[in-house]
């Protein structure tokens, strides 16, 4: 059930009032949004815990907060969140949500200001677990321009000294206004690049910023000092599954050139200092879809390629693309990791020792000054 706007009202008196954090959000831009989308669920705080599903157990970031919630602008054709949440009708219906900002301030309040630690974000709080902004939505989609959730949560953890991790597709955080204020001793930065092509990248990721901008937010980034770490997900195969694993003869066949070595010189090109690489995961339905758009026969890549089967290759086949890449990466002095998410579970123990941080499949642990925890 939504709270009243009284109660509401009375929390933003109370912080205003009692509460070091001097909040520069603008109030009137947020009622106008509500009062806009009257019928939207209000009063989400954006928290999520993905290390307590089934498939993401051994997660490293499992503490989330979004911005913005049940939806995303960049619409990435791809993505789970996507598809779950338009499957129960609430993922861009209308428009994203922007969280009640007042709900996470008023958490980190009682904890580091009145020393109040109660249930189980209290704890994690209290123990300074990193928080991972992006997890089920991207924290710069385009309503952050007007609305900056993700700007004040950035200005309240370093407040609050407080580790947190930025994962995007957008080129908004390299913007100077958030370049001011991100610390660099309390933040690590994932841009996901999974691609050089614009051309794919457009279908794929249909709203999200083109690849050039994502290089020249990796170079403005590292440029002030910020841990950058480029993620290759979701990474497509060039081939048949099979192929790299059994050292057949590639010349002969019609390869898929969505991921191309290329964009790890690039991205080391922009001062770059990690790769993470997730495998691409696909439900059936889309499949054909994809293989329409894509004008390549994705079906076909798998051995058994069956109507009603999701994509998937064998984890022989994807350890070869995960060591192919981490030999470039590490070649040219950057660091390499892997995410096991959509794929199983096995996979989180089976390639641990391809991570050149053993400790953190983020790879922001001990990178980042204060990062020195995960979930």
């Amino acid at each position: 059930m939504n709270e009243s706007k009284e109660i509401y009202n009375k929390r933003i008196a109370l912080l205003k009032r009692s509460s070091s954090f001097q909040c520069e959000l603008d109030w009137t831009a947020l009622d106008q949004f509500n009062n806009k989308f009257p019928s939207i669920t209000k009063n989400k705080d954006g928290i999520s815990f993905i290390n307590t599903f089934l498939g993401c157990e051994n997660c490293h970031s499992g503490f989330q907060i979004d911005s913005y919630i049940e939806g995303c602008t960049h619409d990435c054709i791809y993505c789970y969140a996507k598809h779950e949440g338009e499957r129960v009708g609430k993922w861009n219906n209308p428009t994203p949500i922007p969280i009640d900002f007042t709900l996470i301030w008023y958490e980190f309040f009682l904890v580091f200001e009145k020393k109040e630690f109660h249930g189980r974000l209290g704890s994690i709080l209290k123990n300074k677990i990193p928080v991972r902004m992006g997890g089920l939505s991207d924290p710069f989609i385009g309503l952050e321009k007007k609305l900056k959730i993700s700007r004040e949560l950035i200005r309240l953890f370093n407040f609050y000294h407080y580790p947190h991790m930025i994962v995007t597709r957008s080129n908004l955080v390299s913007h100077n206004e958030y370049l001011d204020i991100l610390s660099q001793k309390l933040c690590g930065v994932h841009i996901s690049i999974p691609s050089l092509d614009q051309e794919k990248t457009k279908i794929l990721e249909p709203h999200a910023p083109s690849p050039i901008e994502r290089l020249e937010s990796i170079r403005k980034l590292s440029d002030v000092g910020i841990w950058v770490t480029a993620r290759i997900n979701p990474l497509f195969p060039n081939y048949p599954d099979g192929t790299l694993s059994n050292n057949l003869n590639t010349t002969k066949l019609n390869k898929f050139n969505f991921y191309t070595d290329e964009l790890i010189y690039k991205i080391r090109e922009a001062g770059c200092h990690s790769v993470l690489v997730g495998f691409v995961t696909l439900k059936s339905n889309l499949l054909d879809e994809l293989s329409y758009k894509l004008s390549y026969p994705l079906r076909e890549l798998m051995k058994s390629n069956r109507k009603n089967l999701d994509f998937q290759f064998t984890t022989t086949e994807i350890r070869k693309y995960f060591e192919h890449i981490k030999t470039i990466s590490e070649s040219l002095g950057m660091d390499f990791t892997t995410c096991y998410l959509g794929q199983k579970n096995t996979q989180y123990f089976e390639d641990q020792d391809l991570w050149s941080n053993k400790t953190d499949c983020c790879n922001n642990k001990n990178k980042v000054k204060e990062y020195n925890k995960t979930a």
